[in-house]
């Protein structure tokens, strides 16, 4: 019944009751990922729901023993796809004004009548609702998160631009309403590379926004959500065409009129950030990067996994090679942003958690050495009980105002002149525990 390629994903949803078909999310014996119905003693499947360009990246079902009510597609903006007729009336309760809608389901009733829901409608914040499938009524459970609508709204759409190579690369472009073109622009990295960046309310992109500037987020070859061709099409192409996409994505914005020359950055968070930090081996394209607890060695990375990768190993081998060849771990260090500080340009804002479990800091302290060495503009924090990803508001908020004096001086964008909270969140991560101010560090060149 389970029998797997390496590529293959198979991931059980639910049992009927009498236990002779499963439902399942697979793409066994095919590129994308589809809503199957599994017969558990021949390995049948039967496809319920499946797109022709983007896997089915959700089942939603309102009681656990019945089948699904709602398959969720993101080709772009979420598409729900109504499977019973309780699926129909979420649809249309969830569906009620014109744009798009992104959901979260928080909890149901044990018949699955009641639901509640956070909603972002046209990515505005969240909204919890509470869902009666039976009378068809829909409740607001809390207030708006927004009093009145942003004059710096963002406005976000899917896109496809063409690579160099001739490959179809999908991404979101958000940008500042009512901004004429061109603007400052960031163009994003997601982390992973198996990972994907979807359509929906996101703080970062709206706080760019707020401050002028447009942003492209792209789901360069290997990512997931496009079927296995298209992950397949990363492996082993970390610093050549997976790389080459980042910089396709700049001069795409460029040649849109989108963006202007010397008025492009460039972010990442985790491998997005080895990204980010190669894509300015080209001082022609990007003029400062942000780059978040990165991926700067790969050669370290690789021998120094944590242990948990162990369950997905052979598809971090696929993507990276395997550290115990030779060859392998050469092809590692050729690539690596930290062996190659002397061929980097521009401004950097580096970021790291002092107690990051899956790359530690390590990588960037000595990132920031090697472009400091090679006389660098690099502006450096380092956050004392923070791990992969930012937990404390007032870590978020700190990083958020160094992106915003950051990306002001080398791009031009908004700023404002002074923020009373960040500095007090400054100096409150400073004064917090026993370490004084080594518990951030901020340095500027």
């Amino acid at each position: 019944m389970a029998t797997l390629e390496p590529d293959d994903t198979l991931v059980i949803w639910r049992t009927d009751r009498s236990g002779n078909a499963f439902e399942a999310l697979s793409n066994r014996q095919r590129d994308k990922i589809a809503l199957v119905s599994l017969d558990p003693v021949t390995g049948r499947e039967t496809v319920l729901v499946e797109d022709g360009d983007v896997d089915v990246s959700d089942a939603l079902r309102f009681t656990p023993t019945e089948p699904a009510d709602v398959a969720v597609i993101r080709d772009g903006y979420p598409r729900y796809i109504a499977l019973s007729e309780r699926g129909t009336i979420f649809t249309e309760l969830v569906l009620d004004r014109n744009g798009h809608a992104d959901v979260e389901i928080s909890g149901s009733s044990k018949a699955g009548a009641l639901l509640t829901v956070a909603i972002s409608y046209d990515e505005r914040p969240y909204q919890h609702y509470l869902l009666n499938l039976a009378d068809k009524s829909k409740t607001l459970l809390s207030a708006p998160a927004e009093k009145r609508k942003s004059a710096f709204s963002a406005v976000t759409k899917p896109v496809y631009f063409t690579a160099g190579d001739g490959e179809e690369i999908p991404a979101l472009l958000t940008l500042p309403a009512g901004s004429p073109h061109p603007v400052p622009t960031v163009v994003m990295a997601h982390g992973g590379p198996a990972r994907h960046d979807s359509w929906g309310y996101n703080i970062e992109k709206s706080f760019l926004a707020s401050r002028g500037y447009a942003t492209l987020s792209v789901n360069y070859r290997g990512s997931t959500g496009f079927g296995k061709r298209y992950q397949s099409l990363g492996y082993r192409q970390f610093g050549r065409k997976m790389q080459d996409d980042i910089a396709d994505a700049g001069r795409w914005l460029l040649a849109q009129g989108i963006a202007a020359e010397g008025k492009l950055a460039v972010a990442g968070e985790s491998y997005g950030g080895f990204m980010a930090a190669l894509a300015m081996a080209d001082d022609k394209l990007f003029s400062a990067a942000i780059i978040d607890y990165a991926i700067l060695d790969l050669p370290y990375q690789m021998q120094n996994n944590p242990v948990g990768w162990g369950l997905f190993l052979g598809q971090v081998i696929r993507y990276f090679g395997n550290p115990d060849d030779p060859g392998d771990l050469t092809q590692m260090q050729e690539f690596s942003p930290l062996h190659n500080a002397k061929k980097l340009r521009g401004s950097f804002l580096l970021t790291a958690g002092m107690e990051d479990p899956v790359v530690g800091c390590q990588q960037t302290k000595a990132f920031e050495k090697a472009l400091r060495e090679t006389g660098r503009d690099v502006t450096a924090l380092y956050f004392d009980r923070e791990g992969h990803g930012y937990a404390g508001w007032q870590t978020k908020l700190v990083r958020a105002r160094e992106i915003e004096l950051f990306l002001s001086r080398k791009l031009g964008g908004k700023a404002k002149k002074i923020d009373p909270l960040a500095f007090l969140s400054k100096h409150w991560i400073q004064g917090r525990f026993g370490n004084g101010a080594r518990n951030m560090l901020a340095r500027r060149v």
